[in-house]
């Protein structure tokens, strides 16, 4: 295991020794788990209300994406089968 010499602000490594007692743990141990978990990336290692405030977020600037592109003019007047060379019959002409 390699070592990791980190300079806290004083406040942070009360707060840190005192989560440590709390858990149980050495400073040590109680920083490492903190660590694991800030930088767990996986949504659904996320608290359901955060994975759900992410999915909002999400479909919200998707849905600012759609109105973007819906706004746009329209510069081509085919439909989509004259544009991939489609016949009436939907065979490729």
């Amino acid at each position: 295991m390699n070592a990791i010499t980190l300079r806290l602000p004083e406040a942070l490594q009360e707060r840190l020794k005192r989560s440590a007692q709390v858990n149980h743990r050495s400073v040590n141990k109680q920083a490492i788990a903190i660590l694991e978990q800030a930088l767990a990336s996986e949504p659904a290692s996320l608290p359901d209300a955060a994975r759900t405030d992410l999915i909002h977020q999400q479909a919200a600037e998707l849905m600012e994406m759609g109105r973007r592109f819906g706004a746009l003019p329209v510069l081509d007047t085919r439909t989509p089968d004259e544009i991939l060379g489609y016949d009436e019959l939907g065979l490729p002409a």
